[in-house]
């Protein structure tokens, strides 16, 4: 018997098991200190931050990106004369995330009166994110009975999470891209309230929107069941709702109004205390960031100021249901 070759051979295991033992607790140690490996949590945190702040809060925005690149909390604030906080994230964090974001704010801050939710006519046909789910709430789902948005929110798959091999070195590539690449050095911009923008914009004429693009009908459970979930938060809590779909290109419209006639007509009847905005502001291939939906900055105040227009006469609604 090769006894060296068997001690080699253990050796080798051992260091294995001692380095994926490792791996799991760097990942895991990331995970609670909430070290950002992306732009996303770099927003999610600022957003969540905002909550902490002392002053009183009449007004919210929640949805996606669409709404941090519309709207300017602080005009929002003066045109409305209510204290309006933009909670807003991104896309992939579904209305999953806008109706966690709600929960959160009215935890910190009761007195919240409206809210306003603005999410992209393409949410709808999103998956679920059970990342964007834990980034958020920190644990596993423990609703009793059942889990509310998935089952993929478990204890077992929140510890897998937790725990992801790849974390690291999402960490390290950010951290890197943040070092050496001067677009990425400001993540969220405090002053816009948003994620930077990239360089490449449809207004700049380095993107375009490609004939064939439309919108998608499909409409995923999990974003139905979600946006139920804030309607009925919004009637238990007596709180004045408004939702609108995000700024859009007209040029996406103009290649799907049948979709976006059928998304809205979904949408608004399954609202039931929600008030529905129909009206979908078409933005200028000029007024276009870095993706369909998101309004170029030197345009945010302008749109902002056309998106409290549209919604002045249900804010100053005293009929909350």
């Amino acid at each position: 018997m090769n006894f060296k070759k068997i001690i080699n051979d253990k050796a080798l295991i051992c260091i294995f098991v001692a380095l994926a033992a490792s791996t799991l607790m760097l990942g895991s140690t990331l995970f609670l200190l909430d070290i950002s490996r992306s732009s996303d949590d770099e927003l999610r945190k600022f957003r969540i931050a905002k909550l902490t702040e002392p002053t009183a809060v009449s007004t919210i925005i929640i949805g996606d990106s669409s709404a941090g690149a519309a709207l300017n909390s602080s005009l929002f604030s003066k045109l409305s004369d209510r204290s309006t906080k933009n909670l807003s994230l991104t896309v992939d964090d579904g209305i999953v995330g806008s109706y966690l974001m709600l929960e959160k704010a009215l935890a910190v801050h009761p007195e919240i009166e409206t809210v306003i939710i603005m999410q992209t006519a393409d949410v709808w046909r999103k998956h679920f994110s059970s990342e964007a789910y834990f980034e958020l709430t920190r644990r596993p789902d423990f609703w009793p009975g059942q889990t509310r948005f998935s089952s993929s929110t478990s204890l077992i798959d929140f510890m897998a999470y937790a725990t992801d091999l790849h974390r690291p070195l999402r960490v390290i590539n950010y951290a890197a891209k943040k070092v050496f690449n001067p677009q990425w050095r400001i993540s969220v911009d405090p002053e816009l309230e948003q994620v930077t923008q990239l360089p490449e914009t449809f207004a700049g004429g380095q993107l375009q929107v490609e004939p064939s693009f439309r919108l998608s009908r499909t409409m995923e459970p999990v974003q139905i069941s979600s946006f139920k979930m804030i309607d009925q938060l919004c009637a238990r809590r007596s709180l004045r709702c408004v939702f609108l779909f995000g700024p859009i290109h007209e040029a996406v419209i103009k290649n799907s109004p049948a979709e976006l006639a059928e998304i809205i007509h979904n949408v608004t009847e399954i609202a039931k205390h929600i008030k529905v905005i129909q009206t979908v502001l078409l933005l200028k291939n000029e007024q276009v960031g870095d993706t369909i939906n998101h309004v170029l900055p030197a345009y945010k105040d302008k749109i902002t100021e056309k998106i409290y227009r549209i919604i002045e006469n249900d804010l100053a609604s005293t009929d909350r249901k």
